[in-house]
């Protein structure tokens, strides 16, 4: 007799793992949402992510912040819940015990629901430099950026036995905690971790000159063989997850030599066992789901050789959480391709097909579908730019497009300047092109003051906004309106990078004129003047008229589908402020007060 779809799942499931990823500091929130994942169980052992810390804190902040420490203030690195008797005088006991707290009690959710556990970590993280007055002989690399950093951190020497016996001690009171503890995924070389000597490390190889010669796959598979060995000596192994960044040269000397029930995805080297399906990340935009990406994702669930399958709702570097709306749609996806699987593309087409007339009504069906299908495809050329690192972390979204950054007074550049990512205020405030690492490339080929890729892609994506709203009568049209809404937010920043950018390229194009504020002869000398003038003006209305459809939207219903700080105090590099409407307003304001700087630079139309 030919079994099911359902029972063949049920005896895959021993070999199946389903971690999902999701950020909570809420515990109603984290139920509701361990309560969704539950429905993935029939078909793998679920384990849901019980790593977060109680709220944000300026714990290990230099004075005066410091962009690239920003990046960990809310990363649940283990020696924050569990510090190793050696580490903890140099943390806040009470900061401690919040965090694990907060980690017991979604312990204590999963349990009652019948769920595993998975945790996400950074390591060899960096420790506080009281620390390494201490203990000097385990200091390790420096793992800061120096371009983005105000000072220098170093994290533990990973090839120091004394380190490894401390990370194992703490990796097994994770365990003893969380006793279905099964998947420990951790990042390194990235976000404040890193290995000593190192290709990837921010200020290059460093490091101990002792262990410079030993070869990496050596002491990462120390680190890892720790991992498992603490885990072991409380209760049982785990599988250990490694996410970060290697060379290929690193890589290959790690592969042939990894413990059992390791994984490692390095870079553009995933690995063969692990998938990973998840919904679209378009921070700070948030509701958007990409139907056809989460269906294709589903078909890896089923390929024999995966083990493991991520399923990440949480944003980039944990700033807010997803909507439990879009959890639950592509939570519907998934069970759904479980039974009735695809392995082609017109398969796929026919289920996000019966999908959509699930969601906006048979009549809708192929509507729908047409949409979903053009977002799919126009999702790509957007990724040009970054709508986190570029309109969030460079300000993008809320500060003013101006010709000449400098003529802005302290009160103008005040509510945006300190958090941009940069430890350089005159770069953060001069070089719109300086994007997180490094300077996006400027030399643009081509017609400079319009990329008709992404403005192409943008089209589209306001079109399939606009199919959805039209959808008055679909059975589920808050959902459709939710990813609408998303959209249009998407799309917006994604424009105001754009505009950015070509905007930069305006100044690069006119540096010597803005640093003598004198107008210089034209490149293109014709009877209208200079051409770059009304390419400028161009690009400067494309961006009033955004902002001010972004505010229109945000009154009107888009506030749940952008990230935001909870509070003011809370805004940062990587979060955008509550008062985001009074910014955008205040942006607006600015860029019409300074509307007639460029006619410093460049000629005018003489009509």
């Amino acid at each position: 007799m030919r079994k099911t779809t359902k029972a063949r799942h049920e005896e895959q499931a021993p070999q199946k793992v389903l971690a999902l990823r999701h950020c909570a500091s809420s515990l109603s929130d984290y139920r509701d949402f361990a309560q969704i994942a539950a429905r993935l169980a029939p078909y793998g052992r679920v384990c849901v992510e019980v790593s977060d810390l109680a709220q944000k804190t300026d714990y290990g902040l230099p004075p005066g912040g410091s962009p690239w420490h920003e990046y960990s203030t809310y990363m649940p690195v283990l020696h924050r819940v569990f510090p190793h008797p050696k580490i903890a005088p140099h943390l806040s006991a009470d900061w401690v015990a919040r965090n694990r707290e907060l980690v017991m009690a979604k312990q204590a959710i999963l349990a009652e629901l019948g769920l595993g556990a998975c945790y996400f970590d950074c390591a060899p993280f960096f420790l506080p430099e009281s620390f390494f007055r201490e203990f000097p002989h385990l200091r390790g690399p420096r793992v800061d950026h120096p371009r983005r950093s105000t000072r220098a951190e170093f994290a533990p020497c990973s090839d120091q036995p004394e380190y490894l016996e401390m990370l194992a001690w703490m990796v097994g009171e994770l365990k003893r905690a969380v006793p279905q503890l099964a998947v420990y995924q951790f990042l390194s070389n990235d976000c404040g971790g890193g290995f000593c000597w190192s290709d990837f490390l921010y200020t290059g190889r460093n490091g101990p000159r002792d262990c410079q010669v030993r070869p990496m796959g050596e002491r990462m598979r120390g680190v890892i063989q720790a991992i498992h060995d603490g885990a072991i000596r409380s209760g049982g192994d785990i599988d250990v997850h490694y996410k970060g960044n290697l060379s290929r040269f690193e890589y290959d000397t790690l592969w042939p030599i990894r413990p059992p029930n390791t994984y490692l995805g390095a870079g553009s080297r995933p690995d063969p066992e692990t998938a990973h399906v998840g919904h679209v990340v378009a921070d700070p935009a948030r509701g958007l789901f990409d139907p056809f990406a989460v269906v294709a994702g589903a078909e890896r669930l089923r390929d024999p050789m995966v083990h493991t399958c991520f399923i990440n709702f949480a944003p980039s570097y944990r700033r807010g959480s997803a909507l439990l709306a879009t959890v639950e749609k592509v939570v519907d996806i998934l069970v759904d391709c479980q039974e009735e699987p695809t392995h082609t593309l017109l398969e796929r087409v026919a289920k996000v097909r019966k999908l959509s007339a699930r969601w906006a009504g048979e009549a809708n069906a192929d509507k729908a579908t047409e949409a979903f299908y053009a977002l799919h495809h126009a999702l790509g050329p957007t990724r040009k730019h970054s709508s986190f690192y570029e309109g969030v972390s460079t300000r993008h979204v809320t500060r003013p497009l101006v010709v000449n950054p400098g003529l802005l007074t302290p009160d103008e550049e005040g509510y945006f300047l300190p958090h941009v990512f940069n430890v350089s205020r005159k770069a953060a405030r001069e070089d719109y092109a300086d994007i997180h690492g490094g300077r996006k490339d400027t030399h643009w080929q081509g017609n400079w003051f319009w990329d008709e890729g992404v403005q192409g892609a943008l089209g589209a994506l306001r079109g399939v906004a606009k199919t959805l709203e039209s959808l008055q009568d679909a059975p589920e049209k808050a959902l459709l309106r939710q990813v609408a809404t998303a959209l249009r937010i998407y799309a917006s920043v994604i424009r105001s990078c754009s505009n950015f950018f070509f905007g930069q390229v305006f100044r690069d194009r006119h540096r010597d004129a803005i640093a003598s504020g004198q107008i210089e002869a034209p490149r293109v000398r014709t009877e209208w003047g200079d051409d770059d003038f009304a390419a400028w003006y161009e690009t400067l209305q494309d961006e009033l008229h955004n902002v001010a459809e972004l505010i229109t939207l945000l009154k009107e219903r888009g506030s749940e589908c952008i990230i935001t700080a909870n509070a003011p105090e809370e805004e940062d590099t990587f979060v955008l402020a509550p008062d985001l409407l009074d910014q955008l307003t205040r942006k607006s304001e600015i860029m019409v007060a300074h509307w007639r700087d460029a006619e410093s630079y460049v000629l005018s139309p003489n009509k």
